[in-house]
């Protein structure tokens, strides 16, 4: 049955990605809103104090019978540049199956007027000084910027202890807190043998 369902997965994966690099048909349609009371995000600190919103949202699409769980972006770059996590899971629920694989996108956002990403930009990763990771050419959706990642690659950069970054010609740094909400979106989606 594991193998039958690893198959499937893939070939959903392929008709979902239909030969457009990393960004699913459905990722484009589907971006991350933002709060417009949502202070670090241009929004009004002084509106009435609500609870904290969730580091981690779910969205599941009915219609497409898929799940997405997502980051809130967060500035890494000024107020023009934010970043974010998303997984997408075939299905109504938050949680891989035993040796499934998750489609995760890194995702870049820019709020400036004038985008200047409209060309694929190079995606370069520099941890703890010394180590590279190198997303390579990443594909344009609508204001989205989005690369391919592996569990992997998130835990190295969960792991860091300095985060350097350069896309395109924009050089900035993560602070290793900010991106505690990754590893909470891991911890949402980890397969059941991944529990401790």
């Amino acid at each position: 049955m594991g193998g039958f369902t690893r198959a499937l997965s893939l070939s959903l994966l392929a008709i979902s990605l239909g030969g457009c690099g990393t960004t699913a048909p459905w990722y484009r349609r589907s971006t991350p809103s933002v709060s417009p009371s949502d202070p670090a995000h241009g929004g009004d600190s002084r509106s009435e104090s609500k609870k904290p919103e969730p580091a981690v949202l779910v969205e599941y699409d009915r219609f497409k019978d898929d799940t997405r769980v997502y980051t809130r972006p967060f500035d890494v770059a000024g107020d023009s540049l934010a970043l974010s996590l998303q997984a997408f899971l075939h299905g109504n629920r938050t949680r891989l199956t035993r040796h499934e694989t998750p489609l995760l996108l890194l995702g870049f956002s820019s709020r400036s007027e004038d985008w200047q990403y409209l060309e694929p930009q190079s995606c370069i990763f520099l941890i703890n000084g010394r180590d590279r990771i190198d997303l390579g050419y990443g594909s344009r959706s609508e204001e989205y910027m989005t690369y391919s990642v592996t569990s992997e690659m998130v835990k190295v950069l969960l792991s860091a202890t300095a985060v350097e970054a350069r896309l395109g010609t924009t050089e900035f740094m993560i602070a290793p807190p900010q991106l505690s909400p990754f590893r909470e979106l891991l911890g949402m989606i980890r397969a059941p043998e991944d529990s401790s």
